[in-house]
């Protein structure tokens, strides 16, 4: 029936180099009947820089800093889940958050607290199952995520997702297909972009009711696209790299027992 549910939390720590910290959490979770189920959330949390961000050093890199202040993030997420049926589900999610002093390099290489980051999103997710055992999964994210200079490199601003199972007629065996499509990113500090690219992958999975084991194979880039993905820039031997090509078409094949 319909109602509303209020939750409110929070959490104290104390770390002796840093002082102390509260964490206060809301949620709020309104059934509005056919309408649909309502819900924001709202927290806040910390972290404290490790051993490693602070005091790493060797003899050719000066990356600890002693002086590093800790992270702080608050985040905000509001969501509207409606059901169709008893077999479908539709989710939309619209969240922002953001980290202040968040740990980063500088122009040297040495551990600092960066300026303001924020990101602001929406996903979109639509499920549907049928009585036969099929089910399939949708999904749409838009993005942005940024400091207070420009957008993040490897951050894609869509992606869309879809996952859908089939029972192969054979008993006991379900056969899954996955496909994933993301938008063209930046990278080496947005100078460069990697392009979009639409992968597939294939899964069969064999798993006898009351048996203690199931086999699993599997089949990624299903049709062997060619693709890359930034990674951190660096200049090893005199080659600038900020990009990496991935795996063509590759399986594998899992065995499981369960005791």
């Amino acid at each position: 029936g319909k109602g509303t549910l209020l939750t409110l939390g929070t959490s104290f720590d104390h770390v002796s180099e840093f002082g102390s910290f509260w964490s206060p959490r809301l949620g709020v979770t309104h059934d509005a009947g056919s309408a649909g189920i309502f819900k924001l959330l709202y927290g806040t949390a910390f972290r404290t820089p490790s051993v490693y961000e602070r005091f790493y050093t060797a003899p050719s890199l000066a990356y600890g800093n002693a002086a590093l202040e800790p992270e702080k993030m608050r985040s905000l997420e509001v969501a509207w889940e409606k059901r169709f049926g008893a077999l479908s589900r539709f989710t939309t999610t619209a969240y922002h958050f953001h980290i202040a002093r968040m740990v980063t390099t500088d122009d040297t290489g040495v551990a600092v607290n960066g300026s303001r980051v924020a990101a602001s999103g929406l996903e979109l997710e639509y499920e549907q199952r049928w009585s036969n055992g099929s089910r399939l999964r949708t999904g749409y994210t838009i993005q942005r995520a940024a400091d207070e200079t420009r957008s993040f490199d490897n951050s894609p601003r869509h992606m869309v997702k879809a996952n859908l199972g089939l029972p192969t007629g054979i008993p006991h065996l379900m056969a899954g297909l996955e496909t994933q499509w993301v938008s063209a990113r930046t990278a080496d500090y947005g100078t460069q972009k990697t392009p979009a690219y639409l992968l597939a992958n294939l899964n069969l999975s064999y798993a006898p009711h009351g048996q203690p084991w199931e086999v699993a194979l599997g089949i990624y880039n299903l049709f062997d696209r060619q693709y890359t993905d930034p990674v951190a820039t660096d200049e090893i031997l005199g080659v600038r790299r900020w990009q990496m090509p991935q795996l063509g078409r590759s399986g594998m094949l899992r065995m499981t027992l369960r005791f």
